[in-house]
């Protein structure tokens, strides 16, 4: 019969690393987004510069 704490402390342990896989998951979804968003900053940017100088 196996210890109910270590059955316990296995489970958490699995919740626990089930929950950095999703963290990790977030921040390379955030990663993406962030370079979009830097990308479209710059287009936004390089347009308007282009509207002034016309």
């Amino acid at each position: 019969m196996r210890d109910p704490i270590e059955e316990r402390l296995q489970d958490l342990e699995r919740l626990v690393l089930k929950q950095a896989e999703r963290i990790d998951a977030l921040e390379d979804a955030l990663a993406v987004m962030h370079r979009a968003a830097q990308r479209d900053l710059l287009a936004k940017m390089k347009e308007t510069s282009g509207t002034k100088a016309a």
